[in-house]
């Protein structure tokens, strides 16, 4: 019996899994480069590192837990081949993403000290360390862009856009940490904060390629302009990805809180 042509054209299970598995562990890799650079600064800037990536994972846990509702809504809709469908969601979880980086964003802005207290640490640390989280709060949205599209593209049978993107992102994080945890090339030398500022600066700034790239048509999953004829349709959709999310955060959460008491 011979293959139907939409039967031939979908690829092989490895060919979806090895490129994300790579793009995870260089995501994850991010965290470590962060590390190995304010290693000879200490064992406080360390340890206030340490604090910022706790609270990093935790914060990112609301994108994932976005991005794995979005990415079932728009799967489903790619293979049913409606590539609209897929847009529209897209565009919505982006929109939402957006109002949880707003959220987050206040939160580290304002309690990134009453956080880093929480963890116990001596003063000198707990000052780096909110600072650390101070940072990272600030440029969340990079985060939240690359997880929300990245998912998106991925739905989509785009798993190679996202690895390229992924290895950018680690790319641009080298020089950034030399340059402002270490104060290199007339950048100031922030010490263990500049750990956080370099890595989401790196991630912001290809979260804004993407974007362009996106909002460009020029990614698999197209952009849509949201029109008042699909206002009704876009709140059904932001409540159908809330409906989606909240499960995955919570369970998120969870995980985080209890790695943090680990």
């Amino acid at each position: 019996m011979t293959a139907s042509p939409r039967t031939a054209a979908r690829p092989h299970i490895l060919a979806l899994a090895l490129p994300t598995i790579v793009g995870n562990v260089l995501f994850a890799a991010v965290a470590l480069i962060q590390t190995k650079f304010v290693g000879d600064l200490g064992a406080e800037a360390v340890a206030a590192v340490g604090v910022g990536q706790r609270v990093f994972f935790a914060l990112q846990a609301i994108f994932m837990a976005i991005g794995i509702g979005s990415a079932a809504l728009i799967a489903r809709a790619w293979g049913a081949g409606d590539r609209n469908e897929a847009a529209r969601v897209t565009a919505a979880s982006v929109g939402l993403a957006g109002m949880a980086t707003i959220i987050v964003m206040l939160i580290g802005a304002v309690f990134s000290a009453p956080i880093a207290r929480w963890f116990g640490l001596d003063d000198a640390t707990t000052r780096l360390a909110a600072d650390n989280i101070f940072w990272m709060a600030l440029l969340i949205g990079g985060v939240a862009v690359n997880i929300v599209l990245c998912g998106a593209l991925r739905a989509a049978g785009d798993v190679w856009t996202p690895l390229v993107f992924v290895t950018i992102v680690n790319i641009v994080n080298v020089p950034l940490l030399y340059a402002f945890v270490l104060g290199r090339w007339g950048a100031p030398a922030m010490g263990a904060p500049g750990a956080a500022f370099a890595s989401g600066l790196s991630l912001t700034l290809c979260g804004v390629v993407l974007m362009l790239l996106w909002m460009r048509q020029q990614l698999t999953v197209k952009f849509i302009r949201d029109t008042h004829t699909h206002t009704g349709q876009r709140d059904s959709h932001l409540k159908l990805l809330l409906k989606l999310s909240a499960p995955a955060a919570l369970e998120q959460a969870v995980l985080q809180i209890a790695s943090s008491y680990s």
